[in-house]
C-alpha cells in the first residue's frame, strides 16, 4: 500500500507493508500527483530493530517506527533530519527538549502544559523534524512520530535553543560548550548512518546547531521545580538577547 505525505515541506511516498500503519500518518497524507520521494523498509529492517519488532514479526507500530530512519535518509538530502525530542513554540521561538527514551521529556512537557498552558504551542511530542534552511536558520517542524502518548502538534518555528535532560538527585541547569554538546545532540538524530553522505549531511546540521543556538543541560528530579528552572533560564536568555516578542 502506498500513501503520500508532506513532511517539513517535502513530499514522501511511503510504501507500507501493513495497511493498518497508514493511521499513524493520517494527519500528513496529501493528494497524490506531485513528485514524491519513495520511502520503504528494507527487508532486513525487522531483524535490526528487536526492541520494536519482536521475533522479527512486523506490526503497524513497528513499521511506523522503522520508517523514521528511512525517511531521514531522504530528509538529509534536503538538510532536514528527525531528532528525538519534545518541541514547542514559545515567545516566537521553537524550543527542543531532548534525551534518550524514558528520561522524562514527556514529564517536562506535562509540567509546561499544566503550569503555563498559554505560553506554549506544541510542535511535536516525541520526534521533531529539524531543518537547516538556505538562509542558515534552523527550523523545527512537526512529524507523524508523536510517541506512545500521541502528543500531536501543528506549530513550527525557528529554533531558539535545546535543553538536554539528565536524571539526577537534584535540579540544576547550565549552558554546555560545543564540545560538551556535540555527542549529546548528535546521538538524538534518528539516522541509519549507513553512508558517508548521510553522516556528512547530519554533521552539517549538527555544526549549525553548535554555532547558532544555546544548548543547556538540565539535571533534574522530574518535578515542577525543574520545569520552573528551565523556564527561568529561557526567560533570562531571551532578556539578554532581546528575543522576547
Amino acid at each position: 500500500m502506498n500513501i503520500e505525505i508532506e513532511l517539513a515541506g517535502l513530499r514522501l511516498r511511503l510504501g507500507l507493508q501493513l495497511p493498518e500503519t497508514a493511521r499513524y500518518f493520517q494527519n500528513y497524507i496529501t493528494a497524490v500527483g506531485c513528485p514524491a520521494y519513495d520511502v520503504t523498509l528494507d527487508p532486513e529492517d525487522p531483524g535490526q530493530y528487536p526492541l520494536v519488532c519482536f521475533d522479527g514479526v512486523l506490526t503497524p507500530h513497528a513499521e511506523e517506527y522503522m520508517l523514521i530512519a528511512r525517511a531521514s535518509q531522504f530528509l538529509l538530502r534536503h538538510r532536514r533530519v528527525v531528532i528525538h525530542g519534545v518541541s514547542f513554540l514559545r515567545h516566537g521561538k521553537a524550543w527542543l527538549i531532548t534525551a534518550t527514551s524514558g528520561t522524562g521529556k514527556t514529564t517536562q512537557l506535562r509540567h509546561w502544559q499544566r503550569l503555563w498552558p498559554e505560553e506554549i504551542e506544541l510542535i511535536n511530542g516525541d520526534k521533531t523534524v529539524l531543518q537547516l534552511r538556505e538562509d542558515g536558520r534552523l527550523w523545527l517542524h512537526p512529524s507523524p512520530w508523536t510517541g506512545k502518548e500521541r502528543d500531536i502538534g501543528t506549530a513550527n518555528g525557528e529554533l531558539g535553543g535545546i535543553v538536554v535532560l539528565q536524571q539526577a538527585d537534584h535540579n540544576s541547569i547550565r549552558r554546555l560548550t560545543p564540545r560538551e554538546s556535540v555527542l549529546r545532540v548528535f546521538q538524538q538524530f534518528m539516522i541509519l548512518g549507513d553512508t558517508e553522505e548521510e553522516v556528512r549531511a547530519a554533521c552539517e546540521i549538527e555544526d549549525s546547531v553548535l554555532h547558532s543556538v544555546p544548548v543547556w543541560l538540565l539535571e533534574n528530579l522530574g518535578d515542577e521545580t525543574s520545569a520552573a528552572l528551565t523556564r527561568e533560564c529561557l526567560d533570562e536568555y531571551e532578556a539578554e538577547n532581546h528575543e522576547t516578542v
